[in-house]
């Protein structure tokens, strides 16, 4: 079938400027330092030395790199998704193992290249179970659950600790089973699910496709962004503020 995003502009080609060309120098050894790159460049565009360190980490990229290459792995993590098949699902499992990797803890690039990974793979229970344990950026938390709601998956309670610590909402204090319990009480309150909710009060425009900033610089697609944000927020802050200890008062003496 078609691939749900719009392909606004697509000028990457064999020409691709993070594309390894074998005609390029390479160093047969790595200094002790290796200046890192600047970022935005292309593989043309490193030294012969930083293209052997850029090979060296591309061996084991769950470790500490420079930003050029972390942008180059990602730009051409893009493409290969965008292509389907049996590659894109190798890349999509390569960046959940780097996504659990410190170096990559929190990194807003690779949070946007698997946002449209899922997106891509209309897998919307997979985007729920990974938005319950990675650090998204505070801005990204927005659409990537109107990107949940549009694929029919409900708010989950393990997402409520990283949403929580993400908006500086109320951190919940209960355990999952009382989330849950909360959680279906407000479903039941609004008479469909909080995501779902959200989503209805967003105008019609709120689901057409948007340009996608990519991390490939020639790449155009164009997806649905809705940001659940403003009409969510209100709702989590009250029903996790509800779950907030009592603050401990001191006993007085008689």
């Amino acid at each position: 079938g078609d691939l749900p995003v719009t392909f606004l502009e697509t000028t990457a080609s064999e020409g691709d400027y993070c594309l390894i060309d074998g005609t390029l120098a390479v160093a047969n050894e790595l200094p002790a330092h290796v200046p890192p790159p600047q970022p935005g460049l292309g593989y043309a565009g490193f030294s012969a030395v930083q293209r052997a360190a850029l090979h060296a980490w591309l061996d084991q990229p769950v470790t500490a790199a420079p930003p050029a290459f972390q942008q180059l792995l990602l730009a051409n993590a893009e493409v290969r998704l965008l292509q389907g098949g049996e590659d894109a699902a190798a890349v999509h499992a390569r960046l959940l193992a780097l996504a659990s990797a410190p170096p990559w803890h929190g990194h807003a690039g690779l949070a946007r290249t698997l946002l449209l990974s899922f997106w891509l793979r209309q897998d919307g229970p997979g985007l729920v179970q990974w938005l319950a344990s990675f650090p998204l950026p505070a801005d990204l938390w927005g659409v990537a659950l109107g990107l949940q709601a549009l694929l029919g998956q409900p708010l989950q309670p393990d997402q409520l600790p990283p949403l929580a610590s993400a908006w500086a909402l109320p951190a919940p204090a209960a355990n999952e089973a009382v989330l849950r319990l909360r959680l279906a009480s407000l479903q039941t309150v609004l008479g469909m699910d909080p995501l779902a909710y959200a989503l209805a009060k967003l105008p019609d425009a709120a689901r057409q496709p948007l340009p996608w900033r990519c991390g490939h610089r020639d790449l155009r697609l164009a997806l649905p962004q809705p940001n659940l944000r403003p009409p969510l927020e209100p709702l989590l802050r009250d029903l996790l503020a509800v779950l907030e200890p009592a603050p401990a008062t001191a006993e007085v003496a008689p």
